[in-house]
């Protein structure tokens, strides 16, 4: 007999809340019982990704796959719709409200997304507020620059109003900067936030956003458009940060524990100040230009963070030899750091210690000083086409002590010409769709006529570095037989979309490889079309 279709409903969602939302979703069809607790849920997720509303490129030419795409798209919105109106009209509660359109259009959809902030910004019961868009329309005739603030989406004063938000994430063309006219943003229960591609029109904005939020316990801001330079303090419950793409960082929080800092236009160096972060635990650096990791950088990092123990360097410029010394240190990891030749690590509670090479550099020679023997340590690196046994023992005698637990992926080519992509961590997705690519000669041919410097006024600028980005990469992979790291155009494929830089416990997340492909076959088709490749 079912008893628990019997209990209190508050009692069904908590259930229901603990499940993957998908699940969540599958007991309506349990029982009658289920299905009306199905129906008054108040979490609310649509995301048209993941129910089939997209359009794949090959098909943008095709009537009939272009008038399903926007039969879906028209399902999607309706849908939408009619959930929104009935738990508005039947007064129940939203809790959360997760809503995610790579098919936005800037002209039809902006007064129906308004509606919907109506609805969730009055619910005195919204804890959680999720809101990503992409200005992108496959079809011809109705195509946008994503990149015009004109274009964006301009968040509703509506949104201002939920006053109960603890969690706010905000992806995509999304303009912010309206909000600030004549409306003292204060969210005093927000712990969470999340900026990502929006518009915030200058840096005071910024500013003016956190002192109205002082629960804020993590932040998280990437390439927010109009915003130059972070300047981070009076946040006493501030424990974990994330600031990509920015030409000054300066964060005055004693409480913060964890700290990821990215730029991916390495042409531009970014100015850093985090001396006063004296309890940072966490530092992730990525491919941030005006850092020299030195060993005296080294010896100034541990003394201002006595606690570290986990420091990660990704594209970093670095000495060509460093001594590592750390008591605190737990974990350690060098991704693509070029320049370095030799690593002597000096930690005796590290625990695991990673390290990833590429094609056209040999591996760092890393050895372990005064160490435990439980360390755990994951190498990866390239071989040459023949399996160069006297260079591999020479790598194993350099790791020291001899009991460390050693994790080792060699990539080899078999084929004699391209030995293919590094995985950079979950990028699987990425290095298929790359492969594919790759294989296909009149695409070759049109990158290799694309210009560098050229770039036309109908092409944005993250676009035609994507696109730079893949020609190059393509040449590379041409030109080796060893395997290939695909850095720099991960870097510009996550600041294009950056749905692909998302991270689940400090590590990347693994991604849809159809979505993949469609996003960055759009943008080589409209790169390569004004700049007259066919």
């Amino acid at each position: 007999m079912d008893k628990i279709s019997d209990l209190p409903k508050i009692i069904l969602h908590d259930i229901l809340s603990r499940l993957p939302y998908k699940d969540a979703a599958r007991t309506s069809v349990l029982s009658k019982a289920w299905h009306e607790t199905w129906s008054s849920f108040p979490i609310l997720v649509f995301h048209g990704f993941d129910q089939g509303v997209f359009l794949r490129f090959e098909d943008t030419n095709d009537p009939l796959k272009i008038q399903d795409h926007r039969r879906k798209v028209s399902n999607f919105l309706n849908s939408v719709d009619r959930t929104l109106v009935r738990f508005h009209h039947h007064g129940f509660a939203i809790k959360e409200f997760s809503l995610s359109m790579t098919f936005f259009h800037p002209q039809f959809m902006p007064h129906r997304v308004d509606r919907w902030m109506k609805i969730v910004g009055e619910s005195s019961s919204i804890q959680v507020l999720k809101l990503k868009l992409k200005v992108v329309d496959y079809c011809r005739g109705f195509e946008f620059d994503s990149d015009t603030v004109d274009n964006y989406y301009c968040l509703p004063p509506d949104v201002v109003k939920a006053k109960s938000l603890t969690e706010l994430e905000l992806s995509g063309k999304i303009r912010v900067d309206k909000l600030f006219v004549n409306h003292r943003i204060r969210f005093p229960m927000l712990r969470i936030l999340s900026l990502i591609d929006v518009y915030l029109g200058h840096d005071q904005a910024m500013e003016d956003l956190i002192s109205g939020c002082p629960m804020i316990e993590d932040l998280k801001l990437e390439h927010c458009v109009g915003l130059e330079n972070v300047k981070v303090h009076d946040l006493p419950k501030l424990k974990s940060a994330k600031f990509y793409g920015f030409r000054e960082i300066h964060v005055d929080v004693p409480s913060l524990e964890y700290l990821h800092l990215g730029n991916d236009e390495l042409e531009f160096p970014c100015d850093i100040n985090i001396d006063k972060c004296r309890n940072l635990k966490v530092l992730l650096l990525e491919a941030v230009s005006s850092v020299f990791v030195s060993n005296q950088w080294l010896l100034e990092l541990f003394d201002k963070f006595p606690s570290l123990e986990r420091l990660e360097l990704c594209g970093c410029i670095t000495s060509e030899s460093l001594m590592i010394s750390s008591s605190r240190l737990k974990v350690l990891s060098f991704w693509a750091c070029l320049e370095l030749k030799e690593a002597k690590i000096d930690a005796p509670n590290l625990e695991s210690c990673r390290y990833f090479g590429t094609h056209s550099h040999m591996p760092a020679a890393i050895s372990f000083v005064n160490c435990s023997n439980k360390v755990e340590f994951d190498a990866v690196f390239a071989i040459e086409f023949r399996l160069d046994l006297e260079w591999l023992r020479a790598f194993f005698q350099h790791i020291e002590p001899r009991n460390v637990t050693l994790s080792l992926r060699i990539m080899k080519d078999s084929s004699g010409h391209t030995a293919g992509l590094f995985n950079l961590g979950n990028t699987c997705y990425m290095n298929s769709t790359l492969q594919c690519l790759h294989s296909v000669p009149e695409l070759k041919s049109a990158l290799i006529q694309y210009s560098h410097s050229g770039r036309n006024n109908d092409v944005d600028q993250s676009s035609h570095l994507l696109t730079v980005a893949t020609r190059d990469l393509f040449n590379e992979l041409d030109k080796s037989v060893k395997p290939v790291a695909p850095m720099q155009f991960w870097m510009l494929l996550r600041k294009k979309y950056p749905q692909f830089g998302q991270l689940h416990n400090g590590v990347f997340m693994q991604q849809d490889a159809e979505e993949c492909w469609t996003q960055l076959l759009y943008t080589l088709s409209q790169s390569l079309r004004s700049n007259g490749s066919r």
